[in-house]
């Protein structure tokens, strides 16, 4: 049965009903001329080739109309299709940024995220084909799957065009991130591999070797960025990319490089006019100063950042800054101080329904009830925080959570609960391919075990802690083989 309403809007187009309108008009008069017979005589030819050719006008007439009409509902519905497009694409870019604003606290590394993820929503937006409204409508939905097999057929598509598909596996790269560390890293490898002059590539693959403490390979994609930037002589890459260096031998122990090179850093970002940018080279110099225990030092680089952040009335540096500054009096015993600006941190994390840097925030409240030994107000801060962490699926803050939990519980000596809560922040950290974490926490259930009088079990664990620690080349490895020394070596039984 014909769709009458589909039909209806075809019927009001004004050229449609002209058409009509001269099919009646050249019906009736057809009729008079067979009814009354009329001649070329009384009508003269004229009348008569009207009358004739009357009716293919208007058929003419009506179907211009009809097709005049089509297109225009064509045009409606590819603009509502676009729409509905660009409407899910918002929501899975939100969604995006959700998930990554749970992952990171760290400023830059959450910038260059959150540009590649845009990015790959932007990209897969364009595609055509079956499917792709569905893996936008799942990525707001926090499940990156579809868009995934996407990405990857266009990669696997593309094996004569090294630029698309190389940006294929960056897009795939971006998604992985979120859950999965080694499939990001086989992604951005990859996308290096096929395009070596994208930067961006670099940036995320030196990200993820720091993300997953492989130092020197860090310190060496981003060194390729970096080289990179100075051939385009890009001042503002440049800046940036000298600042992830320092960043990464900051978290390698060289902090007098990481000093120098983000004073080089500020240098470059004062002649740039980039005030956020020196907003956060302070703040990462004030990081360098406290892990020296240069507190007045840190302390005075966390406040020049804190006074461009309220100068920009940027509220997320501000609460990073007064995260920052809780720290830091933290390390010098002043609590209350602390505690005042973790709460003040709270507050506008609050503001901002910001949920894990709200956790993060409990956790630091938690750390000062722990140094004043009010050891059930610490866990209740903890347990609030991990409460978020796993609600929002952050493993990065779940691991942080149990191991602060299993401070709390070694200080109470309920050693077993304690090594239970390692165990959990080590599978995580495992899990995530974090090796300083897992090396970090072999070192926490090795001393719990010598705690307990399990020297075996100590000296165990101590030995995976040595090893990880020297692939990494961490300064750590010494203090623990040090630990390994004094304990000596078992019996022979």
């Amino acid at each position: 049965m014909p769709d009458f309403a589909a039909v209806g809007p075809y019927l009001k187009d004004p050229l449609v009903l002209a058409g009509f309108a001269l099919f009646l008009f050249f019906g009736a008069l057809r009729f008079v001329v067979k009814r009354y017979r009329v001649t070329q005589k009384i009508a003269g030819i004229a009348v008569l080739r009207l009358v004739v050719f009357g009716f293919i006008l208007a058929l003419t007439v009506i179907i211009l109309g009809f097709g005049l009409r089509y297109m225009e509902v064509l045009s409606d519905t590819k603009r509502v299709a676009a729409e509905h497009r660009a409407a899910l694409a918002e929501q899975a870019n939100r969604s995006l940024q959700t998930q990554l604003a749970q992952l990171t606290e760290d400023r830059n590394t959450a910038q260059e995220q959150s540009k590649a993820l845009t990015a790959a929503v932007t990209a897969l937006a364009a595609q055509q084909g079956p499917g792709i409204d569905d893996a936008l409508e799942a990525l707001a939905n926090d499940d990156t799957a579809k868009a995934k097999v996407i990405f990857q057929r266009i990669a696997d598509a593309q094996a004569t065009n090294v630029k698309k598909a190389a940006a294929a596996h960056r897009h795939l790269g971006a998604l992985a991130y979120l859950s999965d560390t080694n499939e990001a890293l086989t992604a951005y490898r990859r996308a290096t591999e096929l395009d070596p002059d994208n930067l961006n590539g670099w940036i995320q693959l030196g990200e993820l070797y720091l993300r997953t403490g492989r130092y020197d390979d860090a310190i060496r994609a981003h060194g390729l960025g970096l080289a990179l930037a100075e051939a385009n002589n890009d001042r503002w890459a440049i800046a940036a990319q000298t600042g992830n260096l320092a960043g990464v031998y900051s978290f390698k122990g060289d902090l007098a490089r990481a000093e120098k090179m983000l004073r080089h850093v500020l240098t470059m970002q004062l002649e740039l006019g980039n005030k956020q940018g020196m907003a956060t080279t302070y703040s990462n110099l004030s990081n360098v100063y406290s892990m020296r225990y240069e507190l007045v030092r840190a302390e005075d680089m966390i406040q020049k950042s804190l006074a461009i952040n309220k100068e920009l009335k940027q509220k997320q540096g501000m609460a990073i800054d007064y995260g920052n500054l809780g720290v830091i009096y933290g390390k010098r015993r002043k609590l209350n101080q602390a505690e005042d600006m973790f709460r003040k941190a709270l507050k506008i994390y609050e503001m901002l329904e910001a949920k894990t840097s709200m956790a993060l925030m409990y956790g630091n409240l938690g750390n000062v009830y722990g140094i004043r030994n009010e050891l059930d107000r610490a866990e209740g801060m903890y347990r609030k925080a991990l409460g978020i962490y796993e609600k929002h699926a952050a493993k990065p803050g779940m691991a942080l959570m149990y191991g602060n939990l299993g401070v709390i519980y070694k200080n109470r000596r309920d050693y077993d609960r304690a090594i239970m809560m390692y165990e959990k922040a080590l599978a995580i950290d495992k899990d995530l391919g974090r090796k300083l974490g897992i090396a970090t926490v072999y070192v926490n259930i090795g001393n719990l075990h010598k705690l307990r009088g399990d020297f075996d079990q100590a000296r165990m664990a101590w030995k995976k802690s040595v090893s990880l620690f020297r692939e990494l080349n961490a300064a750590q490895a010494d203090i623990v083989q040090a630990a390994l020394d004094r304990l000596g070596e078992p019996p022979d039984k």
